[in-house]
């Protein structure tokens, strides 16, 4: 009797469509939120932490409503803005700014979103809620990908908007080449996907390959698909593409001619990562050769995924292209390759030379956790494997059916399995955290210098200053390391002047003593000289690092470590 009403119930849950949804959302916020707690309790207060990038990523959010001066200009120009403006609700909270639990709330909501549309993706190719179910339990079995999904960074929201335009344009298809629905409903499925697809560019550059995309693959089903039989013209289709889908990359062109006078300031100015890559020597040897890259791209995707992992993914995906013969197959293709799109791009910017994925140290990758973008195509490479076994003993009328496919499931969640309890959530051995060129906020020896800074001047400030302008902190330290450093001290922003701070900053460049009640000055480093040229900070750290007698006269040393002075005004 209870056998039957379990049996009962499951069918109706499945049946329920809404339900299901809601379970795969909030199972995906659950083991987001678990996994955060888990490193806060574990691996210490800054576990939330480990990218460098990620302070950096709340600091710009925050400093929109608290900085000497406010506003939507703290976004800057090379990082691109949405990120930062999903951020701003929540880095007001002192606990979650200071926590990193401001960027656990975006991304995990950002994670679970996107399980929720593979699930959808995956129930319509293969017709099976309960593959869809399972296709979103693999994305989340994926132990990077649970922690991009917990921290301030850009990646989960990017996957987020990313999934977001591939179900609409998924769900538009259909619609078109099965006539549903009026061509009214059929433009604003697109304008939905065309949006997406703009919110996607204001996230990550590796998002400013799909405007062109998406107007080639509206052609492409028109040309291969269709023939031209539809009522509804492809004009239109293009023309609301080619508009709502170029938003997001025309409206940073302008913010960049506005704010900075330069359209291309993102590009090639003293911060993009062109600039970054050039005072880094791996990229070079990356420089238009796609073997090497090749060869980085796939041991990188080996250690996030795991060998078995990726055979069953491509053998699954290879039967997805060829299981209910060829008359979807300019669709599924449409598809995979979509799906590649941001990994696509990560490899052309490392053949142009202003991106990077390579290897230090030990089974070691800086910015490994690009390869955390294939999760979904992996994750519905293996249901498609799952898939075409199942069908393939249909076929067959295998009297062994629903073992076998038992069996098959078991397996594929068990190879998952092997690297979610082979990578733990710790310091260099999640792939995701293994980046050696960042390392956990603040164990590597500069770190914990910036660290000891921050803490020294947010007790030395903490008696003094007020509001007034000449009661500010001055910041000569490389950008990244200053945003650190007003992090750590617990001070409003708005106490701290660096190059962020317009006016102030180029007053405080030539006479730092105006508004600097303390001064902090980073000392040489072989790094720093680098880009000096190119870099306002670098430059005037490395002015007053030959002149630090001019400061003398109107400051005296506070504090004074390896690599940071702490002056006051005398």
């Amino acid at each position: 009797m209870v056998l039957k009403l379990s049996k009962v119930l499951l069918m109706n849950f499945q049946k329920n469509t809404v339900a299901i949804e809601l379970l795969v959302f909030l199972g995906s916020i659950a083991a987001c939120i678990t996994a955060s707690f888990y490193l806060l309790f574990t691996q210490g207060q800054y576990s939330l932490l480990y990218y460098d990038d990620s302070i950096s990523h709340l600091v710009i959010a925050r400093r929109v409503i608290d900085s000497i001066i406010p506003g939507f200009i703290q976004l800057g120009g090379v990082w691109l803005p949405m990120t930062h403006l999903m951020l701003l609700p929540f880095v007001t909270n002192e606990t979650l700014f200071h926590t990193g639990l401001a960027g656990t709330m975006v991304s995990s909501i950002s994670t679970a979103i996107a399980a929720l549309l593979l699930f959808r993706i995956a129930s319509g190719q293969f017709n099976s809620t309960k593959l869809g179910i399972l296709c979103s339990l693999l994305f989340m079995l994926n132990p990077s990908v649970v922690y991009m999904g917990i921290v301030p960074m850009m990646e989960a929201p990017f996957i987020m908007f990313f999934m977001l335009a591939m179900y609409y344009f998924h769900k538009w298809y259909y619609c078109y080449v099965n006539e549903r629905g009026s061509c009214v409903s059929q433009y604003r499925t697109l304008i939905k996907c065309a949006l997406a697809i703009s919110a996607t560019c204001l996230t990550r550059y590796e998002g400013w390959l799909l405007p062109f995309g998406m107007v080639l693959a509206i052609i492409g089903v028109y040309v291969f698909v269709t023939q031209g039989r539809q009522k509804c013209r492809i004009e239109v289709f293009i023309t609301f593409s080619s508009l709502f889908s170029t938003f997001g990359i025309i409206s940073w062109l302008l913010w960049n001619t506005v704010i900075f006078k330069d359209p291309t300031f993102f590009a090639n100015g003293p911060y993009s990562a062109a600039v970054q890559a050039a005072s880094r020597p791996y990229s070079i040897h990356l420089l238009m050769n796609p073997i090497a890259s090749l060869i980085i791209i796939s041991n990188v995707a080996s250690a996030m995924y795991g060998i078995p992992v990726l055979i069953i993914s491509v053998l699954g995906i290879l039967a997805y292209f060829f299981a209910n013969g060829r008359n979807q197959l300019f669709f599924r293709i449409l598809l995979v390759v979509a799906f590649m799109t941001p990994i696509l791009a990560d490899f052309a910017a490392m053949l142009q030379g202003s991106g990077e994925i390579y290897p230090v140290g030990d089974k070691r990758w800086f910015n490994g956790r690009y390869l955390v973008f294939v999760a979904p195509l992996i994750a519905f490479g293996s249901t498609s494997a799952i898939f075409f076994v199942s069908k393939t003993l249909v076929k067959a009328k295998e009297k062994k059916f629903v073992l076998v496919k038992i069996i098959s499931v078991s397996f594929v969640i068990f190879c998952y399995s092997i690297i979610l309890f082979a990578q733990p959530f710790e310091v260099g051995n999640t792939t995701a955290m293994s980046d050696s060129h960042n390392s956990l906020f603040p164990s590597r020896k500069v770190d914990s210098s910036t660290y000891e800074t921050g803490i020294t001047i947010g007790k030395l400030y903490v008696h003094g200053g007020g509001e007034s302008k000449a009661e500010s902190i001055v910041l000569f330290a490389p950008n990244q390391v200053g945003q650190e450093i007003m992090f750590v001290s617990n001070l409003q922003l708005r106490k701290f002047i660096d190059v962020s701070a317009g006016i102030y900053w180029d007053t405080s460049k030539v006479s730092p003593w105006i508004y600097g009640k303390f001064l902090i000055l980073a000392k040489p480093t072989e790094s720093q000289s680098q880009n000096a040229n190119s870099d306002p900070e670098l430059k005037a750290i490395r002015y007053w690092q030959t002149h630090e007698n001019s400061l003398f006269k109107f400051y005296h040393v506070n504090y004074e470590d390896q690599y940071f002075y702490i002056l006051k005004r005398k």
